[in-house]
């Protein structure tokens, strides 16, 4: 039996947030590979595919904040990786899990808020990179959906 894994991440600026983004599109060079002629088939998931496709980081904050700049402490985004123990997931329920953890995010996060879910199957257990700006009523807000380790510990055990 395998076990599911769920971990977040805060990005607290703008150049922390591009690199993420660099490294979810594979645009620098990742030498652990263990897939590396799937380096190109990664997946982005539906129905967050077109949006924010080929935008930066700094542009797609920029789309959400609607020019207002933001606190010099705020959250900016969250990365979160979904995976599970090795060999649990394979090419034919792939298609399901990446769904459910999109839809995870969508129901917590909402579908605007859930920029970017991307598969990687280039390396040895696939898994997911996802990236959320938590907006709240017009506002960077991500106390709003995580506030403290007891709403992390929830936000796992969903």
């Amino acid at each position: 039996m395998g076990y599911a894994i769920m971990r977040f991440s805060k990005i607290k600026s703008a150049s922390t947030g591009n690199g993420v983004m660099r490294h979810i599109r594979r645009q620098v060079d990742i030498k652990t590979l263990s897939h590396p002629e799937r380096k190109n088939i990664n997946i982005l998931t539906e129905p967050i595919k077109e949006k924010y496709q080929n935008k930066t980081f700094n542009d797609i904050l920029k789309d959400k904040l609607n020019g207002t700049k933001p606190r010099a402490n705020s959250v900016l985004g969250l990365e979160f990786v979904f995976a599970f123990t090795p060999g649990c997931v394979t090419d034919d329920n792939l298609k399901a899990w990446s769904m459910a953890s999109t839809q995870f995010l969508i129901d917590l996060f909402g579908i605007d808020n859930v920029v970017s879910v991307t598969i990687h199957r280039d390396e040895a257990n696939f898994h997911a990179h996802a990236i959320v700006i938590p907006m709240f009523e017009g506002k960077l807000n991500c106390k709003h959906f995580i506030d403290g380790p007891a709403s992390c510990r929830e936000l796992q055990d969903k």
